[in-house]
């Protein structure tokens, strides 16, 4: 009712009127909402607060992590960060996390802002993962290789490189149409 709609839009609005300094609280306040609503909004105030901070803010983010007890809300804002050890927490929760965990790990790997994610989704994609886990990490990976900052050439080489692990006609068209960008 009216109390959640307006808990929604302040947590929509604090990336806007927060800054750095406040992202201990914002980080705090996603680790406690269950609200997936309010989550998304939480995570993209967060995201917009690291992006307009000066400062590295990876050590407080990961700190906060570890210690979170709602890890998956936390996944984009690691993929906003563009750290080795984020990439290596993701990883984990793709190997290892629960078939939710799993899930929200390749989504949050498939906003990485660089290649770096790359290897993680080929390899959830060419494993012994679900399918709709393979399948979800293998339209990440191809979205990755498309944007990432390698040359047309590898570029191909890595679209190549997933052609054995294809399954099924959607998936062809997928691969011809990232070959062809």
């Amino acid at each position: 009712t009216g109390s959640k709609e307006l808990d929604l839009a302040v947590a929509g609005a604090l990336g806007n009127v927060t800054s750095s300094s406040d992202l201990d609280t914002l980080l705090k306040m996603l680790d406690q909402e269950v609200s997936e609503k309010q989550v998304k909004s939480l995570q993209s105030s967060v995201i917009q607060v690291l992006d307009a901070s000066e400062g590295n803010s990876s050590t407080e983010v990961l700190r906060g992590f570890s210690s979170a007890g709602h890890k998956s809300n936390w996944f984009p804002v690691l993929a906003a960060l563009e750290d080795p050890e984020a990439l290596n927490q993701l990883g984990n929760y793709l190997e290892n996390g629960s078939e939710a965990e799993k899930q929200s790990a390749v989504a949050a790997l498939s906003n990485w802002r660089d290649g770096s994610s790359i290897p993680l989704l080929y390899s959830a994609a060419t494993s012994k993962q679900t399918e709709e886990i393979r399948s979800q990490a293998f339209r990440a990976y191809l979205k990755q290789v498309v944007v990432s900052d390698h040359t047309e050439d590898q570029k191909l080489l890595l679209i190549k490189r997933i052609l054995p692990y294809l399954k099924g006609t959607d998936e062809k068209k997928m691969v011809i149409r990232s070959a062809s960008t």
